[in-house]
């Protein structure tokens, strides 16, 4: 059977608009968490979400599912899309769902599902859960005694940020930089700039207002943001897109060149071959764009710390 709702990310489209429609977010949680109940212990489900508008209808919508099939809910509120992946596990989840649609502009949203792994599903068990989608639902309804409960989980941004400070090395701080963190307005607003912060880092924080519009920012080296970071003295600087997940999110450093995340993982290297991260590398700039890197040189060093910090906050 194809797929008819699930792409290559999840359910994704315009909000209020098949597929994304509180219809179609109530039968994914009947379906998806009758499917995820095997064994006899109590079943439970973690929800995270991006700032979006329609966050607030397609989640109680997917906690009207699930809690209809008798399976428990846990809700972080605003949180990256790694962090659900890492409480799915943490949490001992059957199931972990990130509602959001990513770099998508604001009026989309989406439905991301992670199995109890943390891991997103298999093409065979989103077939599976829209084939019940179309048949048999009702069969599935928990009775009154065993309808699921749903619960606010106060905590879930601190467990995340202790989570990606312990992926730092313990050597390493970053006292002495300033870091301007453009968060977009999106899942990250409050544990990029905390991450950084407790790292050591003087922070800039911007886009950190989430009932504005979330924006996804092109990594564009002429935008007006990259010069005043620039010349406003910071060392560098992180953006994101609203959920903190793809591989599109960059760095400026002090010379107002973008970097993307691919040229980050070059520079980071690897110190398992002998590549440790207190090591300096230069930047080549070729008409305002990064163009390859070299040690040893004479122009300007940034130190690795710098570059890999968006790698931190969102991978």
């Amino acid at each position: 059977m194809a797929r008819k709702l699930f792409g290559t990310d999840g359910i994704r489209g315009l909000a209020n608009k098949f597929p994304m429609t509180p219809e179609i977010a109530l039968k994914v949680g009947m379906a998806a968490g009758r499917i995820f109940m095997r064994g006899d212990h109590r079943h439970r489900v973690v929800i995270g979400k991006d700032t979006r508008l329609s966050g607030y209808m397609i989640e109680s919508a997917l906690v009207s599912g699930f809690t209809s099939v008798g399976m428990d809910v846990f809700q972080f509120g605003p949180l990256p899309t790694p962090a659900v992946a890492m409480l799915t596990r943490s949490l001992r989840a059957d199931l972990g769902v990130m509602i959001s649609a990513s770099h998508n502009a604001y009026h989309d949203n989406g439905i991301k599902l992670f199995g109890p792994d943390g891991q997103k599903l298999s093409d065979e068990r989103e077939e599976e859960i829209e084939a019940l989608m179309e048949n048999g639902l009702e069969d599935g309804l928990a009775e009154p005694t065993n309808i699921g409960r749903a619960r606010r989980i106060e905590d879930a941004q601190a467990r995340y940020i202790e989570f990606v400070k312990r992926t730092f090395p313990k050597h390493l701080r970053l006292e002495g930089l300033r870091i301007v963190v453009d968060c977009a307005h999106g899942a990250s607003y409050r544990v990029a700039p905390a991450v950084l912060w407790e790292l050591g880092a003087d922070i800039v924080a911007i886009g950190v207002e989430p009932n504005l519009k979330p924006l996804c920012i092109a990594l564009d080296p002429a935008d007006s943001r990259g010069v005043w970071w620039w010349e406003g003295g910071a060392d560098c600087s992180t953006r994101s897109t609203s959920d903190v997940f793809r591989g599109d999110r960059g760095t400026v450093s002090s010379q107002g060149a973008t970097t993307t995340a691919s040229f980050q993982l070059g520079l980071i290297g690897d110190p398992r071959r002998g590549d440790p991260m207190s090591q300096s590398v230069s930047v080549a700039l070729t008409d305002g764009r990064l163009r390859s890197v070299a040690t040893g040189s004479e122009q300007r060093t940034v130190r690795r710390a710098e570059l890999s910090i968006p790698l931190l906050i969102g991978r």
